[in-house]
């Protein structure tokens, strides 16, 4: 009998592991540095950010 597994990558709980993998991202823009891929994202979505880019 032929057994299948699932493979790791592709059981959604597993997803956490990989999520912490990168430990900074940096906007070039802004010049700043932050921890997580949410703080990334929010940094994006902000006022100073927003307005760096327009003056850049």
């Amino acid at each position: 009998m032929l057994e299948v597994f699932p493979k790791p990558w592709s059981d959604a709980s597993s997803l956490s592991v990989w999520k912490g993998l990168k430990r900074s991202y940096t906007c070039n823009i802004c010049n700043v540095t932050l921890n997580s891929i949410e703080q990334y994202h929010a940094h994006l979505k902000g006022s100073k950010h927003q307005t760096n880019l327009k003056n850049q």
